[in-house]
């Protein structure tokens, strides 16, 4: 893909996420990231910000120009290659051909085009902006000297400067389509013409001396920002963009690609227009200074602020997230269900709400306790019943909620946790004491529980009706369904023991059920159960509620966020076409009010009539349009080649393409530059010549082969967002191993023809007493070939386990942490914990080396049979190590609960029992993923919880 599809495909991404969601986003609705030089930045000053066609963002700082690729900071400061003078930068510049402008300190002007640099002679003084005329011509905006031009005379060079106007600061310049250029300075406002300068004159009673910058908008009109307020110039007529903002000072005005202009100001923060509605952000609000020096729009739609304390982006995020703050009654929501052709119910803890847009309504009880709400069912009439924790059913029919059903009309708690309302018009209720059926017929209540009929339990969460009139239901120990008054339990506690089931999604010949141990699929055809789980690449156990979008995914909600994945391959997995499924997971970083969805109650993950997924969550309720998610995943990634290597050596791949013969290791580093989800991203990557497929790498960003054979190879790389286009290089890189003389065809030739004569000689001449000694041979290799390969195998046993323990020895582990870190991912952070026995040589010194092993040998069988512990070894001496998956908070329950364990062990020696206990130092991949690095957190926390009184865990 050439350089301008890839600019096009961007721009309508832009287009596309901005049009596929009726709700206009407010400036408080983004999602607001924020770096320092705390982050990597080598500055909190962000002067300009660029993104050159690459896709590479660039920030300018007083200490450096720093180049961004999603994950890292790259800083370029003074250097005799790049020609940069000084490191302070006030100037970028994107331009085409993929160069960027770079200008600074001590008059210092270069430019970057791919690998290569071409540096400029110096300016008279501090370079603020440059600007690339329609003719290719460069001007050149000088602090305390004025506006300079230089003509262009060939491709990276141009003629001596000329002074067009001087005496004053040259802050930036901007041309009209007219050809007209437009200066802004400390002056005053100039307009350029034929090279002539005219100061341009504001409407009477303004004067602004000093003017901050120039831009021009998406119809070519020019904007002005000044410390009178901002400005539009129409047919040669300025007229203030708002005049609300005529006594602010304006450093910064930048238009962005729905029409919004984004204002910076000396000290009043930032500031988004959009038409008449003037909306403000502030350090209370975020942003990082209350001066904003730069803003930018990158490809991908987010505004990139720059301020004086560091930088700042905001974007639309996925997810809109609704809180009390917003005017829900309480923040724990549990239930949310469509309402009407446009609205969505929400169930909290506090009341009942009503969401359509982004405008939330409010419905009082009548009577008016405080209801919290626990489940949500729409009737056949459009009425909705509401399940509440303590006041039993109520109806909500137009804007009237009203008592329905309590105790006293045959419920058998006022606790109601699911809905349902059956073909037939009778209604269900799960509770926590059983299923009550209210038969519309007789007017009876019925009530299902566990000891009255094949019930698995009476703690009923989770009501379905299938296209069969069966009545699903989900408990705290199992799933079912009731058919023509029988109750049918399903034996979901044969797939890896599942049991509490939250929610189920009905389709035609499928039930898909959510557990405690993944999705279970139900096949209506011949009555089977499938899962889907941790064994088929599922980070966790755990789903609440399980949902069919309109694009062909299934969502899935739990404490750890919503997960995505695909519908189709979910049917490959379950029917055993398919090993693994790939997933997608959001989060608070993602603008969900919280990672942590609602489970336990229905229904708490919904999809509305425009196709929005509505989800439960500890801090609200939110939204997500799958359609805008699915564009984004057909987003066609700009992917660059960062760096190559021959063996130890970077090269320049513009125009080093020979690799010298005896070369051993060729590296490539490269990074798909997507800023939406950097984390997020995958690679695939193939060398031509040596390969015949695809390779895919996850989310690894270097690419090695070692030994390459002499020949021709092109090297690609592709990136994607999960579940999105592969998206190629914008060029493939080519190479040619060059080959030693003895590698050479002719070479290779003559050495083949002479080799075979020598060995046919002494084939000859060997192969009579090599027959004769053949069937000795065999005897004796017959003979010792047993014994050493039962040798052979005591000796790998031996080598890899612990001889007092039986448990994994140090070798053995040091192997298995190196392997685990190598596969282990943000997703799933790895623990390692370091254990030793508390005070183990008193127990030498008093009962004996031989009581100290019985102790030795009391840890190791508590670890042995301890659960969840993923490796565990015998690290040496009273040491013992374990590796263990999961979210750090789970990991330290589970190490507290085994130091617990061995605490309550005693160990017999002779007449006395024993008791033991033990210090436990924790450290997570999260922390570090090097290998020595690791075992010295683990290290260092175990040395802390020893100091600290031992018989604890401690992480560092």
């Amino acid at each position: 893909m050439n350089m301008r599809s890839w600019l096009s495909s961007a721009l309508v991404l832009v287009v596309m996420l901005a049009g596929s969601t009726s709700y206009a986003a407010k400036l408080a609705d983004y999602f607001i990231e924020t770096w320092t030089s705390n982050d990597g930045l080598p500055h909190n000053s962000i002067n300009a910000i660029a993104q050159s066609e690459d896709g590479y963002l660039w920030f300018a700082t007083w200490e450096g120009v720093a180049q961004y690729n999603g994950r890292d900071f790259k800083l370029l400061g003074r250097d005799a290659v790049n020609g940069i003078l000084d490191s302070g930068t006030r100037a970028l510049v994107a331009d085409s051909n993929n160069q960027l402008w770079i200008g600074g300190a001590r008059g210092s002007l270069t430019l970057r085009e791919s690998y290569d640099w071409f540096p400029q002679p110096a300016a008279t003084s501090l370079v603020n902006h440059v600007m690339i005329d329609q003719a290719k011509n460069l001007w050149i905006a000088v602090q305390g000297k004025g506006i300079f031009k230089r003509e262009y005379t060939a491709t990276h060079q141009y003629a001596a400067e000329k002074a067009i106007v001087t005496g004053f600061s040259g802050y930036r310049l901007t041309q009209l389509p007219n050809g007209d250029i437009y200066a802004a300075t400390d002056l005053g406002l100039y307009r350029i013409h034929d090279e002539k300068a005219q100061p341009v004159h504001f409407p009477d009673g303004i004067t602004p001396k000093r003017i901050m910058h120039v831009a021009t908008d998406s119809q070519g009109r020019l904007l002005v920002a000044t410390e009178m307020g901002a400005w539009r110039m129409d047919n040669q007529v300025l007229t203030p963009v708002h005049e609300s903002l005529i006594n602010e000072s304006i450093t910064v005005i930048e238009e962005d690609s729905d029409g919004n202009l984004w204002l910076g100001t000396i000290a009043s923060g930032l500031i988004r227009v959009d038409g008449e509605i003037v909306e403000r952000m502030e350090v209370a609000d975020g942003l990082p200074n209350s001066r904003v020096i730069s803003i930018f729009q990158d490809l991908e739609g987010s505004i990139w602020v720059g301020t004086n304390g560091g930088l700042m982006r905001l974007r639309e995020a996925p997810f809109v997230a609704f809180t009390k703050t917003d005017g829900l009654y309480g923040d724990f929501v549990r239930a949310v269900l469509p309402y009407g052709n446009e609205g969505v119910l929400v169930g909290s803890d506090a009341g009942l709400n009503l969401i359509v847009g982004d405008q939330i309504r409010s419905f009082t009880p009548a009577p008016a306790p405080t209801l919290s709400v626990l489940s949500l069912a729409s009737l056949k009439n459009g009425d909705v019943l509401v399940g509440t924790y303590l006041h039993g059913v109520y109806r909500l029919a137009g804007d009237q909620l009203t008592p329905f059903m309590s105790m006293a009309e045959g419920l058998p708690t006022t606790e109601v946790r699911a809905i349902l309302q059956d073909k037939s018009g009778d209604l269900w209720f799960g509770t926590p004491v059983g299923l009550a059926h209210y038969s519309v017929a007789t007017k009876q209540v019925q009530i299902y529980t566990k000891a009255n009929s094949a019930m698995p339990d009476d703690y009923v969460v989770a009501l379905a009706e299938d296209e069969f009139g069966r009545i699903w239901f989900g408990t705290g120990i199992g799933a079912g369904y009731i058919e023509n008054g029988k109750v049918t339990a399903l034996p979901i506690e044969d797939y890896e023991e599942a049991q509490f089931s939250f929610g189920f999604q009905i389709e035609p010949g499928f039930v898909w059920i959510a557990t405690d141990r993944g999705i279970i699929r139900f096949k209506q055809a011949d009555q089977s159960l499938a899962i889907i789980s941790r064994s088929h690449g599922l980070p966790i156990d755990k789903f609440f509620q399980v949902v069919k979008d309109n694009s062909g995914s299934l969502w899935l909600s739990s404490n750890r966020g919503l997960w995505r994945i695909p519908y189709d391959q979910a049917h490959n997995v379950a029917d055993g076409k398919q090993a693994t499924i790939p997933f997608d997971r959001f989060g608070r970083g993602d603008g969900m009010g919280s990672s942590q969805a609602n489970g336990g109650s229905n229904p708490a993950l919904t999809m509305s009539p425009d196709g929005n997924m509505y989800v439960a969550t500890a801090l609200g309720v939110s939204r997500v349009n799958p359609f805008a998610l699915s564009q984004a995943d057909q987003y066609l990634l700009p992917v660059v080649i960062e760096e190559v290597a021959f063996g130890e050596n970077a090269i320049n791949p513009s125009h080093d393409n020979i690799v010298p013969a005896g070369t051993d290791r060729i590296r490539f580093s490269y990074a798909g530059l997507g800023y939406l989800m950097p984390s997020r991203l995958e690679y695939r990557t193939q060398l031509l010549g040596f390969e015949e497929n695809w390779s895919f790498k996850g989310a690894q960003s270097v690419a090695e082969y070692t030994n390459l054979p002499p020949g021709n190879y092109e090297f690609r790389v592709a990136a994607r967002y999960p579940y999105g286009t592969w998206s190629e290089a914008d060029f493939h890189y080519a190479f040619t191993v060059e080959p030693f003389w003895w590698q050479r065809a002719d070479v290779r030739v003559g050495l083949v023809l002479i080799t075979l004569v020598g060995l046919g000689a002494i084939i000859y001449l060997r192969i009579y007493s090599l027959q004769q000694r053949e069937r000795h041979l065999q005897q004796q290799v017959d003979i010792q070939t047993k014994a050493l390969r039962q040798q052979s195998e005591e000796f790998e046993r031996l080598s890899n386990e612990d001889v007092l323990t039986g448990l994994a020895n140090r070798r053995a582990f040091d192997t298995a942490l190196r392997q685990h870190l190598s596969n282990t991912s943000a997703e799933t952070p790895l623990t390692l914990a370091i254990l030793d026995i508390d005070h183990f040589k008193k127990i030498n010194d008093t009962y004996s080396h031989v009581a100290g092993d019985q102790v030795i040998n009391a840890v190791a069988d508590t670890l042995k049979h301890f659960p969840n512990l993923d490796i565990t070894a015998r690290w040496g001496g009273e040491e013992f190590a374990c590796l263990v998956y999961g979210d750090t908070e789970s990991v330290l329950k589970q190490f507290e609960q085994l130091r617990n364990s061995i605490a309550q062990t005693q160990v017999d020696i002779g007449k006395e029992r024993l008791s033991v206990t033990v210090s436990i130092g924790v450290a997570s991949s999260s922390q570090s993923r090097n290998y020595s690095e690791l075992l010295q957190l683990a290290d260092k926390a175990l040395y802390r919880a020893k100091k600290s009184g031992r018989n604890r865990v401690v992480h560092w």
